[in-house]
């Protein structure tokens, strides 16, 4: 639908912004990428559209965990504590 081709551009977006944030993260782009895919799933399925939010607003949260749980895992500790920060401290 036309609203999770949004939400797959909102993805994009997310990523672009971790990039210019810490721009040695480029090299793991497109891993990164796969990783939203696997949030954008997981909040397709679980999507209750009764509770209030769109569906970009919770396939945002699961994005990011997904994004933030591989950087952690695969590249740094450190590097996703200081995105969770530039993230979360300010709007998109």
């Amino acid at each position: 639908t036309r609203q999770m081709v949004t939400t797959e551009h909102f993805a994009l977006q997310i990523i672009d912004r971790m990039i210019h944030n810490k721009p040695e993260l480029r090299r793991y782009r497109e891993d990164m990428i796969q990783e939203a895919n696997i949030g954008i799933f997981k909040a397709k399925a679980k999507y209750r559209g009764d509770a209030g939010a769109t569906i970009k607003t919770y396939a945002y949260y699961w994005v990011l965990r997904e994004l933030l749980r591989y950087i952690k895992e695969q590249i740094d500790w450190d590097t996703a504590h200081e995105l969770s920060g530039d993230i979360y401290g300010e709007a998109m």
